[in-house]
C-alpha cells in the first residue's frame, strides 16, 4: 500500500513539474531536407543556437545571429538573418525582450523545388 501512495505522489509531482516548466521548454525544433521549424526562447542556450546554426548549414541555410545573455545564462535578446547558401536573403528578425512572458521568435522554412522559402521568420503563430 505504501508503494502505491509513493508512486501516486511521484506521478503528481512529475505532472506538476511539467505544468510549471511550461511548454516552451519542451518545444522541439525540426530541421530536415524539406522543412525547418525552429523556435527560439529565453531558454535557448548558446550550444543550442550553435547546433541550430550547424544543422541549418547542413541544409544549405546560413543562420547568422547575435545573441545577448543575462547572468543566469537566459537569452535576453537575439537578432538574426537567414539566407540560402546562394546568398538569397530569406529574412531577418529578432526579439529584444525574450525574458518577457511567452516571448519567442521563429524560423519556418519549406522546400519548394530545390530551394527553401520562408513561411515565417520572426513573430508568427
Amino acid at each position: 500500500m505504501k508503494t502505491v501512495n509513493t508512486m501516486k505522489k511521484f506521478a503528481f509531482l512529475f505532472v506538476l513539474f511539467l505544468v510549471l516548466t511550461g511548454s516552451s521548454a519542451f518545444a522541439q525544433n525540426i530541421i530536415t531536407e524539406s522543412q525547418v521549424s525552429v523556435t527560439i526562447t529565453k531558454d535557448t542556450s548558446r550550444e543550442q543556437l550553435w547546433q541550430i546554426h550547424q544543422d541549418l548549414k547542413a541544409q544549405g541555410i546560413d543562420f547568422n545571429y547575435t545573441p545577448r545573455f543575462d547572468n543566469q545564462f537566459k537569452l535576453m535578446c537575439i537578432q538574426y538573418t537567414v539566407k540560402r547558401n546562394d546568398g538569397q536573403l530569406l529574412g531577418s528578425a529578432g526579439n529584444d525582450n525574450l525574458l518577457a512572458p511567452n516571448q519567442r521568435t521563429k524560423i519556418t522554412l519549406n522546400k519548394q523545388g530545390n530551394n527553401f522559402v520562408a513561411a515565417c521568420i520572426g513573430n508568427c503563430e
